[in-house]
């Protein structure tokens, strides 16, 4: 039954981590890792029975399980904590959603410069302020326009989830 488990449950964490990500959950994120923890649990279970069957004199080895169980069972614990704990913090987007940022930015004609981005997560949102430099003869009014421009690239980025943009003008 433990080897039955062990399969089992790894199919599931499979199935649940991929519809997690491809939703953004990190509630579905954290059940998918408690199927994990069941199948990585289940194989010293399956050792220690085993070997008591097959050396019945080795009965401890069943403690000693029980011990790597207990230890597997607080690193699933962390890592299904240490996700939710950094939405908690709102903490900064990865280097490679900044350098796409960027690149989306930049790449509205007259962007001359995309410069001082930050960003924080809220959830499984992010927000992004970034400065803009443009021609200094432009008009406000096309200034504005870029800006806008780049605002709403951004916030049709799918694989981004971005709630909002705000960009600072400067010439």
């Amino acid at each position: 039954m433990a080897v039955v488990s062990i399969v089992s449950k790894e199919i599931l964490y499979r199935f649940t981590v991929r519809k997690a990500e491809e939703i953004r959950s990190s509630a579905l994120k954290a059940n998918a890792w408690h199927h994990r923890s069941d199948a990585i649990s289940s194989i010293p279970v399956a050792v220690a029975l085993a070997l008591t069957w097959i050396f019945p004199n080795l009965g401890f080895i069943d403690r000693v399980g029980a011990i790597i169980v207990s230890l597997f069972i607080l690193h699933a614990a962390w890592e299904i904590a240490k996700p939710a704990l950094n939405d908690l913090a709102d903490t900064s987007t990865s280097t490679g959603n900044m350098d796409e940022i960027k690149r989306i930015a930049s790449s509205v004609p007259g962007a001359l410069e995309i410069h001082a981005i930050r960003t924080r997560t809220s959830g499984n949102q992010l927000f992004v302020d970034m400065h803009l430099l443009v021609d200094p003869n432009m008009t406000v009014l096309e200034g504005h326009r870029i800006a806008t421009e780049i605002k709403k690239r951004l916030l049709q980025n799918n694989t981004l989830f971005i709630r909002d943009v705000v960009v600072h003008i400067e010439p």
